[in-house]
């Protein structure tokens, strides 16, 4: 198992958009830490509190972008985490990265990765 440390940081709001508002880190949390693009199962402790969550790291979304990302989404949790300091853990990857040209198709793809992540941790 991977960890990776980081404070949350302002990114494109595009989980937002989607419905499915995302934790960015910065991608310095990754030096040495071996963990290729794609989407993970993972978990995020936040104030010795442990969510289940999907880790992103790469360029996925909608739109073109040049720099790669590393973005969590935490199940169950609502609220705002800028500047908040995460613990996340990283259990399994679940598929690669994948550009999407319409809002829609990536919604969808997003909905089966969170049903994904539940079933694993079921």
């Amino acid at each position: 198992m991977k960890i990776i440390k980081g404070t949350v940081i302002h990114g494109d709001k595009i989980g937002k958009k989607q419905g499915y508002p995302t934790a960015n880190l910065s991608r310095r949390v990754l030096i040495y830490k071996k963990l290729n693009k794609g989407v993970y199962v993972a978990t995020v402790e936040l104030k010795k509190r442990t969510y289940k969550a999907l880790l992103v790291i790469g360029i996925p979304g909608i739109k073109k972008q040049k720099k790669g990302k590393v973005e969590v989404y935490l199940l169950n949790y609502q609220g705002n985490l800028y500047n908040k300091k995460l613990v996340v853990r990283v259990y399994k990857k679940l598929r690669g990265i994948k550009y999407y040209k319409h809002k829609v198709a990536l919604k969808k793809q997003i909905y089966k990765d969170i049903q994904a992540a539940k079933k694993y941790f079921s």
